[in-house]
C-alpha cells in the first residue's frame, strides 16, 4: 500500500522544480509573491491565480510574520490565513483531529 502511494506521489516530481506542482501556485501571482518564493524555482500553473497552497507556502516562508508589508501585498486576507494556519497547526499538534477520526483541514 505504501509503495502504491509513493509511486502515485512520485508522478508529481518535475526536474528543476521538484514537488512544487503540489502547491498549486498560479502564474498570475508570481509578480506579487514574496521574494523568498520568487527566488526558488517552482512550478506555476499557467494563466491561473492558483489555490490556497499559493498563500500558505508564502506564510511558511515567513512563519514569524516578520515581513508584514511584503506578506500583506502577496497574500489576500493575511490575518485570516495566518490565524487559520495557526489553528490547524495547534489542533494537529495536540491530536485534536486524531481524536475525532478526521485529519482534514476544517474551516474555523
Amino acid at each position: 500500500m505504501v509503495a502504491v502511494f509513493l509511486s502515485l506521489v512520485a508522478q508529481f516530481y518535475l526536474p528543476g522544480t521538484g514537488f512544487t506542482s503540489l502547491l498549486s501556485i498560479g502564474s498570475r501571482l508570481d509578480e506579487r509573491a514574496v521574494e523568498k518564493l520568487r527566488a526558488v524555482p517552482h512550478y506555476a500553473i499557467e494563466d491561473s491565480w492558483g489555490y490556497d497552497g499559493t498563500y500558505y507556502v508564502q506564510l511558511a516562508l515567513h512563519p514569524t510574520l516578520d515581513q508584514p508589508a511584503e506578506l500583506g501585498a502577496a497574500i489576500d486576507n493575511l490575518s485570516y490565513r495566518a490565524r487559520r494556519i495557526c489553528r490547524v497547526g495547534w489542533r494537529g499538534a495536540s491530536g485534536w483531529a486524531a481524536t475525532r477520526g478526521s485529519c482534514t483541514c476544517l474551516q474555523f
